[in-house]
């Protein structure tokens, strides 16, 4: 059975950052990472929505 390892926001920034600098596909990066792909465009999708709500209300 898989271990899924839980990932703090900021931990999901720096993967973010990581793939950037890379110059990989966010697939190909997910797939080198052993990272769901769906689950690395979902949580970079919640986190800007986040980050937009929290600058919204500044």
């Amino acid at each position: 059975m898989p271990q899924y390892q839980r990932r703090e926001v900021q931990d999901w920034l720096n993967l973010f950052e990581q793939q950037k600098q890379s110059g990989l596909t966010a697939v190909e990066f997910c797939r080198q990472q052993q990272i769901n792909v769906q689950t690395y465009y979902t949580r970079r999708r919640d986190i800007r929505l986040q980050r937009t709500r929290a600058s919204l209300f500044r």
